[in-house]
C-alpha cells in the first residue's frame, strides 16, 4: 500500500472511530436518563436536584461531542425546563433567572442547528417574555415561528394562545400571523380552533376572529 493510500485509510479509520464514539456517548447518556425523562413527561414525582443536575451534566458532555444531535437537544430542553420550574419555585429570583438563561442558551443552540424549528422559535419568544417582558425580541421570535412552520396546526394553536396574552399590544405584523394561524385551524384543525376559542373566553368563532381583526370565511353552499 502506498504512503498516500495508507494516509487516506488512516484518516478514514479515525473519522469512523470518532463517529462511533459520538454515537455511543449519545446513546449511553439517553439510555441512562430515560427514567428521569419519562417521569418528567408523565408529570410524576419530580426528580431530585442531584438527579436532575447529574442528567444535565451528562447531556452537556454528550452534546460536546455531538452539538447538533436533535434527540439530545430535545431531551436537554426538557431537563432544563424542569430545572427552571424548580428554580422559579424558590424564593431566590437570581437562581430562577439563571435557570431561564440556561434554557434560552439551549434554545439558541438548537436554532443554530435547526433554524426552521418553529417550536424552538416560539419557545424563545416565551423565554424572552419571562426574562425581559414582552417586547421587540419576543415578537420577532413569534413571527419567526410562523415563518418556519406556517402550517403546523398544533403550533398554530400555541401561537394563537401566545397572541391572546398580548392582544392589546400586537402590531399589524403580529395580527397578520394570528389571522393566518386562524385560517390553518379553520381548514384542518377545528378542535384546536375550539380550544383557542375557549382560551379566549368568547362565545363563538365569529367573536374569536373579531379579536384579531378578521372575519370568518364564507362557507361554500
Amino acid at each position: 500500500m502506498s504512503r498516500q493510500r495508507l494516509g487516506l485509510f488512516l484518516a478514514a479509520a479515525i473519522l469512523a472511530g470518532l463517529w462511533s464514539t459520538q454515537t455511543l456517548i449519545g446513546h449511553v447518556v439517553r439510555l441512562a436518563n430515560q427514567p428521569t425523562l419519562q417521569a418528567i413527561r408523565k408529570g410524576e414525582t419530580a426528580p431530585s436536584h442531584s438527579m436532575l443536575k447529574g442528567a444535565i451534566s451528562g447531556y452537556e458532555t454528550a452534546m460536546g461531542w455531538t452539538p447538533c444531535n436533535a434527540a439530545l437537544q430535545a431531551d436537554m430542553s426538557l431537563l432544563l425546563a424542569q430545572h427552571a420550574d424548580a428554580a422559579m419555585a424558590q424564593t431566590d429570583a437570581a437562581q430562577g433567572d439563571a435557570a431561564l438563561e440556561n434554557m434560552q442558551h439551549a434554545v439558541l443552540e438548537r436554532l443554530a442547528c435547526t433554524p426552521r424549528d418553529g417550536k424552538a422559535w416560539l419557545d424563545l419568544a416565551m423565554l424572552d417574555v419571562f426574562r425581559e417582558g414582552a417586547g421587540a425580541a419576543s415578537f420577532t421570535a413569534y413571527r419567526m415561528s410562523a415563518q418556519a412552520a406556517p402550517r403546523e396546526g398544533w403550533l398554530a394553536k400555541k401561537r394563537l394562545e401566545f397572541a391572546l396574552t398580548f392582544l392589546p399590544i400586537l402590531t399589524a405584523e403580529e395580527l397578520t400571523v394570528a389571522r393566518a394561524d386562524l385560517a390553518v385551524l379553520e381548514h384542518a384543525h377545528p378542535n384546536n380552533l375550539l380550544a383557542v376559542q375557549a382560551a379566549a373566553k368568547v362565545e363563538n368563532k365569529q367573536a374569536l376572529y373579531a379579536l384579531f381583526g378578521a372575519t370568518m370565511p364564507v362557507e361554500a353552499p
